[in-house]
């Protein structure tokens, strides 16, 4: 059986998106995957969010619905340019690294690593095998 990846809190940029989708019943993340090029455009045209979040929201989606990974990291992944299981797989380690190290340090965060050699090296592993991309 399909583990289900309910929504945790939203970042504040996307609350406004998280309350409306919601609303409409689509409260996890692989209902989020799910909806077509059309349905984020029907949103939009609702008023539920921008075009650019409801994007980001579901490759995001996409992120942590594959790779099995938490909010948190698919995040991180999306903020730091790499949006779809594609782009990660076609990364090394250390790029990677420098990725997300760069955006920590963007963003001011005290945390020294966003990221550990280990788990970078497993989500690409994870997005490869995925997607049959080897290097």
């Amino acid at each position: 059986m399909k583990a289900i990846h309910n929504f945790q809190k939203f970042p504040l940029s996307f609350r406004f998106e998280e309350d409306n989708l919601s609303n409409r019943g689509i409260n996890n993340w692989e209902h989020l995957e799910a909806l077509t090029e059309e349905d984020i455009l029907l949103l939009c045209k609702k008023g539920c969010g921008t075009l650019r979040n409801l994007k980001h929201l579901r490759c995001m989606a996409s992120l942590i619905c594959k790779l099995n990974i938490k909010q948190e990291e698919a995040a991180l992944l999306i903020h730091s340019g790499i949006s779809s299981i594609e782009a990660l797989a076609r990364l090394n380690t250390q790029e990677l690294l420098n990725r997300t190290s760069r955006l920590h340090r963007n963003l001011g965060t005290d945390i020294s690593q966003p990221l550990s050699t280990k788990n970078a090296q497993r989500l690409i592993n994870s997005a490869k095998q995925i997607t049959k991309i080897t290097f």
